[in-house]
């Protein structure tokens, strides 16, 4: 089997509070990537995980407020990573909205948007 190494690199998970950015964020650390975890509410739990991959993985991790829905929210999480960690070679969209299912046909382009 062929272990992927992703040394050298940061990545950047949206929805890491979710067990699907949770997991996306600790294979990423696994493979060497420094981690950047995407959060929206809960600040703690955020650092707490990322205090948790840093210890298990010895990767760097670092966490970032921002509601990927908002344009404004999102630049400003940029320039923060920027200025004070790195910006991402890889992006993991794991982050979802929270609202009444619907069919994919069904949905308008504005949930796209």
């Amino acid at each position: 089997m062929v272990k992927l190494d992703l040394s050298g690199t940061t990545a950047l998970v949206t929805g890491e509070t979710g067990q699907l950015g949770r997991g996306m964020v600790r294979k990423l650390a696994e493979a060497g990537a420094d981690v950047i975890l995407v959060y929206q509410h809960n600040a703690e739990r955020a650092e707490a995980f990322a205090a948790d991959i840093r210890e298990k993985y010895g990767v760097k991790a670092y966490h970032a407020s921002c509601d990927v829905g908002k344009l404004d929210s999102v630049m400003a999480m940029r320039e923060k990573i920027e200025r004070e960690f790195a910006l991402p070679d890889i992006v993991v969209t794991a982050a979802v909205a929270q609202y009444p299912w619907k069919e994919v046909l069904d949905q308008p382009t504005e949930d796209y948007e």
